[in-house]
């Protein structure tokens, strides 16, 4: 039996809204066609679109199961404890958000992992999201494997064929419908 045009680790999805950002995580609630329990790991498909992402919340209501899926592995809402860093050497982006992702069970791979931020740095306890934030300010990026990036993203031109439902152009925001999803995600 093959898997829907749509699923969620092969439950079918009814309906959905991915929002594929072009900065931090992208994100995605949908409906699944069975009530079945949905927690954890989620690879979600949809056409030639193959997306690695965690249940962040999920609930049931009226005999259907609905869920929001985003990128990663659950790891960056994670709580981490205060941590304390000194380095004569200087002290890097790699060491802090290296320990940070291990720590929280999240992929990451920087461009610059020798960035300098000091000779000491402190990391409070929080969100490990804040440190990455704290770190790399809102130009990280969750690709489609789950790994959070500080690269650049690739801005070359979509060529597939697709259609705008609608525009807001204060917020630069459109919303489309295609049938080759894989082409808007440049991971």
């Amino acid at each position: 039996m093959t898997a829907p045009y749509a699923n969620a680790n092969g439950i079918q999805i009814t309906s959905a809204r991915i929002t594929l950002t072009r900065y931090m995580a992208w994100h995605g609630d949908m409906a699944l066609a069975q009530g079945t329990v949905f927690s954890g790991n989620v690879v979600l498909t949809i056409g030639n679109l193959v997306l690695q992402g965690f249940a962040f919340r999920t609930a049931a209501f009226a005999g259907a199961r609905g869920v929001r899926v985003v990128a990663g592995f659950g790891g960056w809402a994670k709580t981490v404890t205060p941590q304390a860093y000194e380095s004569p050497g200087a002290v890097t982006s790699g060491m802090v958000l290296g320990d940070v992702a291990i720590a929280v069970g999240e992929k990451l791979t920087l461009t610059d992992p020798g960035f300098v931020l000091g000779d000491f740095w402190t990391r409070e306890r929080c969100k490990a999201s804040r440190v990455l934030r704290q770190v790399l300010g809102d130009t990280w990026w969750i690709d489609n494997d789950g790994v959070t990036r500080d690269s650049d993203r690739d801005d070359s031109n979509i060529e597939s064929p697709f259609q705008v439902i609608e525009y807001t152009p204060g917020i630069g925001k459109f919303v489309i419908a295609t049938e080759d999803l894989a082409s808007w995600s440049s991971a």
